[in-house]
């Protein structure tokens, strides 16, 4: 992408000659892999990568901090950095033929895609009081969660939203921060509450506090799954319980952590924050021969944010010719319903975009909608710097 560059850790491991600009000092180098940084030409970090704690290890968190000798670009990243975690995935998904996915698709830079649990992408100067997330579009699928399925490949990517973060990836350039997932809903839906799991799918005794009840984990799709869109079984067995509470500590936990420390920055920053949860919704969601639906609108039937929000975007969209619907089928996940209290000024909007709009669902990749859509949505985040001051 133009205008990037990469920045590398420096440690033990690494010559400084390596770096570019911007070093960190870590408390105890001894991870295997460098962390990779993004940013722009400008004064300012546009894109950190947060990085977790590995698996393989109880040990507690360790804590990146900036180097005090390196650039003062440093204090404008807010956000506590863990240790990092090994890279135990694979991308299993492939560019469509006879597209350059770097230029048609405007792909985030691998770099920014392959090194951990979640990608935190900021804009070189926040501009904008919104925060967009993206946790079902990750594609590093682990090479435990392939190894113990029953289905194939292309059949785990059926709970995927393939490429919304793609669809969305104009927001840093227009001054908001972008979180995307990098691993699948399959292994962790982060839209769910953290022990919403379901007792048929492991071995072992699940804590008193576990939501084993729930309509989503009763029907398999808590927040470890059992199941992909459809109903179909992921797994050949029953998991051990302690791969539960690992996925949970590894991937969950750290993503939700990033998604707070974004929203109390813009919060702090700006007086009150709006969080927009990007998805995108199967064709057969609505009854198209009924009416057409392009996009659902879930403000978890006005609770999770202020009714002028819910209005302006639903404006936004039919200005860009999109027909919405409200709260159905979809009326706001775990995120939206989480952080969504307007009487803190967090305000949760959940966009479902229709995946015929932008993609063949039967082969999961993009068609020519796709440049369309994605210019569509770079229109609507370009479209909150109309908000004058704090509206709500």
């Amino acid at each position: 992408m133009v205008g990037l560059t990469r920045l590398e850790l420096v440690t033990s491991r690494m010559s400084s000659e390596r770096s570019n600009q911007l070093s960190y000092r870590p408390a105890n180098p001894s991870f295997e892999r460098p962390l990779h940084l993004v940013r722009r030409s400008g004064p300012a970090v546009c894109v950190g990568e947060a990085v977790f704690s590995p698996r393989q290890t109880k040990a507690q968190p360790q804590k990146w901090v900036f180097d005090k000798n390196s650039s003062s670009i440093a204090s404008q990243f807010p956000y506590a950095i863990d240790q990092i975690v090994r890279d135990r995935s694979r991308d299993i998904t492939k560019p469509p033929s006879g597209m350059d996915d770097t230029k048609t698709m405007n792909q985030l830079p691998s770099e920014m895609a392959t090194t951990g649990p979640a990608t935190v992408i900021l804009p070189a100067r926040q501009t904008l009081p919104v925060v967009f997330a993206s946790p079902h579009s990750g594609r590093q699928y682990p090479q435990d969660l392939i190894a113990s399925a029953r289905i194939g490949s292309f059949e785990l990517r059926a709970s995927e939203d393939a490429f919304v973060d793609q669809l969305f990836a104009a927001a840093p350039q227009l001054g908001a921060p972008l979180l995307c997932a990098t691993f699948p809903r399959a292994y962790v839906d982060v839209n769910r509450g953290a022990m919403e799991l379901d007792p048929r799918m492991f071995d072992g005794e699940l804590p008193a506090d576990a939501e084993t009840h729930s309509m989503r984990a009763l029907s398999g799709l808590g927040s470890i799954p059992r199941v992909v869109s459809g109903g179909v079984e992921i797994y050949k067995s029953r998991l051990p319980v302690t791969e539960a509470f690992d996925r949970i500590d590894t991937y969950y936990r750290p993503y939700h952590r990033a998604l707070q420390n974004l929203i109390k920055a813009t919060r702090d920053a700006f007086g009150y924050c709006i969080l927009i949860d990007c998805h995108s919704m199967p064709g057969d969601s609505v009854d198209s021969a009924k009416n057409r639906v392009d996009l659902v609108l879930g403000d978890c039937y006005g609770s999770s944010c202020h009714p002028s929000l819910t209005r302006f975007v639903d404006d936004c969209v039919r200005n860009l010719g999109f027909i919405p619907a409200h709260n159905d089928p979809y009326a706001g996940g775990y995120c939206t319903r989480h952080y969504g209290h307007p009487e803190t000024n967090v305000h949760s909007l959940q966009i479902e975009l229709a995946r015929s709009l932008y993609m063949d669902e039967a082969t999961i990749t993009p068609h020519r909608g796709f440049d369309t859509l994605r210019e569509q949505m770079t229109h609507l985040i370009s479209s909150f710097h109309d908000l004058d001051g704090n509206p709500f």
